[in-house]
């Protein structure tokens, strides 16, 4: 593992920690929202905010790995602007689509 990855998976697993009842109680109440690629203009409102940046976000993760580890079916909404053109097209734009 590169010093890259291991300072993501301390992110990581930090981030999802402190969000982890957040994320459970909307998970149970099927009212899970996800801001893919938040970077710094994060949602309130029960949003729960994804980013690979340190902004203010409540996960902070690779998209394309992180999305494995909600179940399927569990986010009831996805919300993404200016993210997608990020994305490797189309491997990773069709991976991303898939999860």
């Amino acid at each position: 593992m590169s010093d890259l990855e291991r300072i993501f998976a301390a992110l990581e697993k930090r981030s999802c920690q402190a969000y982890r009842d957040k994320i459970e109680n909307a998970i149970k109440n099927k009212a899970l929202k996800l801001n893919l690629g938040s970077g710094k203009y994060t949602f309130d409102d029960g949003w729960i905010n994804l980013d690979m940046s340190a902004y203010d976000n409540d996960l902070i993760m690779r998209l394309l790995e992180g999305l494995r580890r909600f179940a399927s079916d569990s986010v009831r909404y996805f919300y993404t602007s200016h993210f997608l053109e990020h994305l490797s097209y189309p491997a990773e734009a069709s991976q991303l689509l898939r999860e």
